[in-house]
């Protein structure tokens, strides 16, 4: 205890000093615990991703091309013109597009199985209708499948049962509408009970649709979405539902949907549907994407936070060369009050945990903010964006071995200059 009292008198001593080099540590801990986070981050959304959907199925992009001239130079943009009078957006395309993949025996050949999925927010959860899904909420996302959409995704339930599941123990009920809903909504929801929710309506007598609560999902398993998703857990803090029926459009009187998914019989007829789709809807081309390849833009992104790692790497290692300059020559400095603690029978033992101390306080500290930053920043953004950082056990430990490894580099050229400090120098000094 008394050597901790005069290493931390010693560090008041140096207050503005070590200060900065906080400051300056404390910089190259925080973008080094944010770029192994983000890492963590986009390694665990590609496993528990690919745990959900099935990584061998194609999404179906529709796209418009126009090339529009500006300032002599020739850009492309994406844009969706009304098709057949239908109001302009590229999900009534992607519609048309689902049709004429059915009804074409050239393409529908092709195909093993097609599935399709709905999937949206509902701004407003507290509109007052029977039997309405009681929310705390005042936002709600949805996602709806049809059967073949269904067999593409394999959801996690903590309790009651996923759609197949219940499909095969429940025959006779497949003429009844079902929905699998977050935890928030258990408890005024409990499985059994018959509820409706918002956008859903029969397309006939526009009544609301009922649906039996069949399961609670689990929190911290995705809900995948056809541009890749990049959250940890259900979307809108858990009040989320998946539903076996799609919504009703007021502008088409339709049920409606925004995902198109297929699973081919061979992989090599990807360009050669690509081709057969290509100007059946004028402006447009449709994409597969092949929804395990997809998350490659997620590791792309891992390998720049990975290059961004050099990047804390060079930070840290110009502080470590910061402290090194700056103890030895604090060191020459404390020369004669040094000198005077060996007058009075300091050894050089002490004297070295004494110097040596005040760094280590400088490192522990920088340390213990970087992380509180990181813990905040990280809570902030899982909160507004539903994706950022991870903050687990290995990003701490690798944050921590690579702190002390520079916490060595910077120690040893100061350990060695007090162990050839010659005493004698240091008295007559004194």
């Amino acid at each position: 205890m008394r050597n901790l009292g005069i290493i931390f008198n010693s560090f008041k001593k140096q207050g503005i000093r070590n200060f900065l080099l906080i400051v300056e540590l404390t910089l190259g801990m925080f973008l080094m615990f944010m770029v192994l986070g983000r890492i963590e981050y986009n390694m665990k959304v590609i496993e528990k991703s690919l745990g959900v959907l099935d990584g061998n199925i194609y999404y179906v992009s529709a796209e418009y091309k126009y090339k529009e001239q500006q300032g002599g130079k020739i850009s492309e943009g994406g844009f969706a013109p009304k098709y057949e009078n239908e109001p302009t957006s590229t999900v009534y395309t992607l519609m048309k597009f689902y049709e004429i993949m059915q009804q074409d025996p050239k393409i529908r050949d092709k195909i093993e199985e097609i599935g399709r999925t709905c999937e949206a927010t509902i701004f407003d959860t507290k509109q007052e209708i029977d039997g309405q899904i009681k929310c705390n909420s005042q936002q709600m996302y949805y996602k709806a499948h049809d059967k073949g959409g269904m067999n593409f995704y394999h959801y996690k339930v903590i309790k009651g049962d996923d759609f197949n599941t219940y499909y095969s123990k429940n025959p006779k009920e497949s003429n009844i509408n079902h929905v699998l809903i977050g935890p928030p909504f258990e408890k005024a929801n409990p499985i059994g009970s018959i509820v409706t929710i918002p956008s859903f309506l029969d397309t006939k007598t526009k009544e609301p649709i009922k649906f039996k609560v069949i399961g609670v999902l689990d929190p911290n398993s995705p809900i995948v979405d056809g541009v890749g998703s990049r959250e940890l857990g259900l979307a809108m803090n858990g009040y989320s539902v998946i539903t076996d029926r799609f919504p009703f459009d007021g502008m088409t009187q339709k049920e409606v949907f925004n995902g198109v998914f297929v699973k081919l019989k061979n992989k090599n007829d990807v360009k050669v549907i690509e081709e057969e789709l290509k100007g059946k809807i004028e402006g447009y081309s449709v994409r597969l994407i092949n929804m395990g390849k997809m998350y490659t833009d997620i590791k792309e992104d891992t390998k720049f936070q990975i290059k961004n790692i050099i990047l804390a790497v060079v930070m840290l290692l110009i502080s470590s060369f910061g402290i090194i300059s700056i103890s030895c020559s604090t060191l020459i400095k404390r020369e004669k009050e040094i000198g005077i603690r060996v007058a009075i029978g300091a050894k050089k033992r002490s004297i070295m945990l004494l110097l040596v101390g005040e760094i280590i306080v400088v490192y522990i500290i920088s340390f213990c903010i970087s992380i509180a930053f990181v813990l905040l920043k990280s809570k902030l953004i899982s909160e507004r964006l539903q994706e950022g950082i991870v903050v687990d056990s290995k990003v701490i430990i690798g944050s921590l071995v690579i702190t002390l490894i520079y916490m060595i580099i910077s120690l040893v050229p100061l350990i060695i200059r007090i162990l050839k400090l010659n005493p004698v120098d240091l008295l007559r000094k004194s």
